[in-house]
């Protein structure tokens, strides 16, 4: 089963509470495309209609504050009656135009009254488009995010309780399971850990694009003095600050549920004096097939692997530098249980550390790199510790006993040194959210023992739900140290390898370019923790046997708990904007559908004197006006002169005037220079 964290197959589509705007605010609804096409479309048409409804009871004010008991021109009384019959601005506006131009001979400045009432249907219109604007973003969530429930959830392990690491299959499933999330991790935060992120669609998958990373650079030596190769304040650190689980990793729960962590991380080369044994066939290194060439061994603590114990951390055969290959880059971890030294799993070489005295952290996790350029030749010198390159690459290839005369090597350079050596620590920081309570900067294995989790959970009073996410966070974060960031990759997790052509590097490394590759490897930390996330919910990437699911089911709290960001097809809604919008456009229906009711009750209390003003607006309906203009000619016996709707007798029937007169009115003062003004 592959597992894509963007696949909408496992979105929830329900009702569900975002907990990062509370419980109001953040109620949130989340549909498919289809239904959240319909609901749009819905909720258009709804403001469509209650915009209407809320534009007659606009009409009905500006009717009655319009009306008066005093002897008015037509012009007026045309206005009254355009009030109450036109339905929408737009017709208002026509209308109101049409009779400008009819009364412009006939009134005085007849566009200047009608002015102000256009006006008004203008500014109506200008904002009936911005509420449809707005009623869309009202009902959308503040975060756009959505939620994952799939029946896979669970926390899967590569090396879960009985690993084994000198079985061959296990190993491989760990080592397949590294590269790929790995990779994969690389490969995000190459991409989304770079300002203006946010804009790229393949960057909005996490709850947040990328996570917070400060950096401090001529930060104290992490290890004891001496130890770093250009000083005690020559250390590049990187610091999370504090990230929340729900803000952050997208684990949803209310804030006293919440669980906060930092992760942060110190490099520095180290100095190589003193720690250095140079091997030849007169001095050999024990176990080791002698070449021709002199053998390096660095002692940074010794090492175990089936051939016993070793008194050196790595060793180096110069013979490598005329093999034709590029860089290489080996690591060691060390992370400390219960007082005895291990590594944090299988290296490429098997091999066991235990970092020296000098380099020994309780408080933190160690690791050291030890990087050889080999055969590869640098178009411009270096000046950065770890990538230093001066000495003359024809003249290095001279001392190999290579062709002399490969003049287009004159100006290239070739590293300083065999090897170089720089270490880092790891170290991490929880606190409980509800207490403001934080540990100590520490190693991860104050919690990674199930003794040690059980202590922490005691000692800082988590709730259920806060220790289930501690479980995980710290699962996701035993493998999450720098020698992770590499592991199984070497060379290929270098920036410097990516402008390295045919042996060359054509690039003009920068003098900090070691702190772009250790930056780079915490950033993909950061990502693995980002991915790792979202893989507890929906499940692992891959289901290769051989992977361990930790015995937490689907009813559990967490896997009912983690926010995406909404993949194409997913929309989600806020509950409180949509019944907010509902709640007032009702409102505004109803009572324009009850509107003359509620001001038969309250006018003649609240509004003295507007009964006159009521009956003008009952009168100036057009079907009043048709009832009149009937009684005026003498045709049917109407009743209901103030109704809605004004009835003649049962069954009494009549032509709307004779066929054989002519429809427009006789008179001896009748003036026909305007008559068709309306079509001019």
């Amino acid at each position: 089963m592959e597992v894509n964290s963007n696949n909408s197959e496992y979105i929830y589509t329900a009702v569900w509470t975002d907990w990062s705007h509370g419980r109001i605010h953040g109620a949130t609804i989340t549909l498919s495309a289809q239904n959240a096409g319909f609901l749009t479309a819905f909720l258009a048409l709804f403001v469509s209609v209650s915009a209407g409804h809320l534009w007659r009871i606009i009409s009905f004010v500006v009717h009655q504050f319009h009306s008066s008991q005093k002897p008015r021109d037509a012009l007026h009384h045309q206005q009254q009656v355009i009030f109450k019959n036109t339905t929408s601005p737009v017709a208002l506006i026509w209308e109101f135009a049409l009779l400008s131009w009819a009364w412009r001979r006939k009134a005085q400045h007849p566009l200047l009254r009608n002015l102000l009432f256009i006006v008004l249907a203008i500014i109506w219109l200008a904002l009936t488009g911005s509420a449809a604007i707005l009623s869309a973003r009202i009902t959308k969530p503040a975060g756009s995010h959505c939620l994952i429930m799939s029946p896979h959830c669970g926390l899967y392990l590569a090396a879960g309780a009985g690993f084994n690491a000198s079985d061959p299959y296990q190993l491989d499933v760990f080592d397949t399971t590294q590269l790929l999330e790995t990779n994969t991790a690389t490969s995000y935060a190459r991409t989304c850990y770079v300002p203006g992120a946010e804009r790229l669609p393949q960057c909005n998958i996490y709850a947040q694009t990328r996570l917070a990373l400060h950096t401090t650079t001529n930060a104290s030596c992490p290890f004891q003095s001496g130890m770093c190769l250009e000083g005690d304040s020559t250390a590049f650190a990187m610091d999370t600050g504090l990230l929340d689980s729900r803000e952050h990793l997208g684990i949803n729960a209310p804030d006293d549920e919440r669980v906060l962590f930092r992760k942060s991380a110190s490099c520095a080369p180290l100095t190589r004096a003193g720690y250095i044994t140079v091997h030849n066939d007169t001095n050999p290194l024990p176990n080791f097939p002698y070449s021709d060439y002199l053998v390096a061994a660095y002692h940074y603590g010794p090492t175990f692997d089936g051939n016993g114990i070793h008194n050196y951390t790595y060793y180096y055969d110069a013979v490598t530098v005329r093999a034709q290959i590029g860089y290489k880059l080996q690591s060691e971890s060390a992370i400390l249980f219960s007082g005895v030294w291990a590594t944090a799993g299988a290296s490429e070489t098997s091999q066991f550390w235990k970092p020296r005295d000098e380099l020994n952290r309780t408080d933190a996790d160690v690791s050291i790199f030890f990087l050889n350029a080999n055969s590869v030749m640098y178009e411009y010198p270096t000046d950065d510790p770890i990538f230093s390159a001066h000495v003359s690459a024809l003249s290095q290839l001279r001392k190999m006993g290579m062709n002399t005369s490969i003049a287009e090597f004159d100006d290239w350079y070739s590293a300083d040194t065999l090897t170089t050596i720089f270490g880092c620590i790891d170290q991490f920081q929880i606190c409980n959210a509800r207490t403001e309570v934080c540990s100590d900067l520490q190693g991860i294995q104050a919690w990674a023992s199930l003794d040690g989790m059980l202590a922490f959970i005691d000692a800082y009073d988590l709730s259920p739900l806060q220790a289930d996410t501690l479980s995980v966070l710290v699962n996701y974060l035993v493998l999450n140290n720098m020698y992770y960031s590499i592991y199984g990759r070497s060379s290929y997790a270098l920036r410097a390898q990516e402008t390295l052509s045919n042996l060359n590097q054509v690039a003009q490394l920068p003098s900090n370019q070691w702190q772009i590759e250790v930056q780079s490897w915490f950033e993909t930390n950061l990502a693995k923790l980002q991915e790792r996330s979202v893989q507890f919910a929906t499940g692992p990437r891959s289901s290769r046997e051989g992977k361990q699911r930790v015995a937490l089911t689907d009813q559990t709290p967490l896997c009912k708990a983690q926010k995406v960001r909404c993949p194409a097809g997913m929309t989600s809604f806020s509950v409180l904007g949509v019944s907010c919008l509902l709640a007032v456009g009702g409102l505004i229906i109803l009572s324009n559908l009850s509107l003359d009711s509620i001001m038969a009750r309250v006018g003649p209390k609240w509004f003295p004197g507007s009964a006159y003003r009521r009956l003008n607006w009952a009168l100036d309906d057009k079907l009043q006006l048709q009832r009149k203009a009937f009684e005026g000619a003498g045709v049917g016996h109407w009743h209901g002169q103030t109704a809605a709707v004004p009835v003649t007798d049962t069954g009494e029937t009549f032509l709307a005037w004779a066929s054989n007169e002519d429809p427009a009115p006789k008179s001896d003062h009748l003036d026909t220079s305007d008559d068709h003004a309306t079509r001019e």
